[in-house]
């Protein structure tokens, strides 16, 4: 499993490296040096306090906690009552000043939960858009060989290391992947800590809302990412 996890590690490095701007020597080391000094911190899962969208993540599970599953109702009912739960809440108000209900259009992209296609339409980078999708095929083929959830952190953690040792990558991208991968961190530790007997589960739809969410801002990353994790799982 250590070897597993190690080699887990060394992958998420080496996909950032596919982009041009990341082979730059100081963006390399940059990245190195912030994998070794987070391996060598004490684990403090689900938390990366080196993410500073860290709290999108913490958000999204005390939504889930607070969140009544009282179904059958349609997407439209469950948004409303995870919106109403956000708003009274003086974090959500401070990570998604001016919030605005989701649209029509945003619903449509939970209901159709095409990963290829928020990805290809997002602003994005073509090597950001791979790296993306490929930290989240990881993330699934560990969930479906039902590793520990600390094999998980640290791959998700390791990619956010390089992301944010990357000083060539754009504000708006950082942002998008972070929030991201804060979201995707936190979500995998709330499934295993409720199980497999629970009405949520983390899926591949409820990241693909969040990486939509996320290029207006944490607050609707949160809620589109809660209303696809919903939707995906029938509830």
């Amino acid at each position: 499993m250590i070897k597993s996890i190690l080699w887990l590690l060394l992958f998420a490095m080496a996909s950032l490296s596919c982009s041009p701007e990341v082979q730059e020597t100081e963006n390399r080391q940059g990245q190195q040096n912030l994998l070794n000094e987070t391996l060598r911190k004490p684990i403090t899962m689900p938390a990366n306090p080196d993410n500073e969208y860290d709290k999108a993540g913490w958000m999204h599970n005390q939504i889930l906690e607070a969140y009544t599953y009282n179904t059958p109702a349609s997407l439209a009912a469950r948004v409303m009552a995870i919106e109403s739960i956000a708003q009274a809440d003086a974090t959500f108000l401070s990570l998604a000043p001016g919030y605005t209900s989701i649209s029509t259009a945003q619903l449509n992209v939970i209901v159709q939960d095409n990963l290829t296609q928020v990805l290809s339409n997002s602003s994005l980078s073509a090597a950001s858009q791979n790296n993306l999708n490929g930290i989240i095929d990881n993330i699934f083929d560990l969930e479906s060989n039902a590793s520990s959830y600390e094999a998980i952190y640290n791959l998700i953690v390791a990619y956010e290391s390089g992301i944010i040792g990357n000083t060539a990558l754009p504000e708006s991208e950082r942002k998008i992947i972070l929030t991201t991968t804060s979201i995707a961190r936190y979500a995998a530790f709330y499934d295993r800590k409720k199980g497999k007997d629970k009405d949520w589960r983390m899926s591949r739809g409820s990241l693909t809302s969040a990486i939509y969410g996320s290029q207006e801002g944490p607050g609707k990353a949160i809620i589109m990412s809660l209303a696809g994790g919903l939707y995906n799982n029938g509830n």
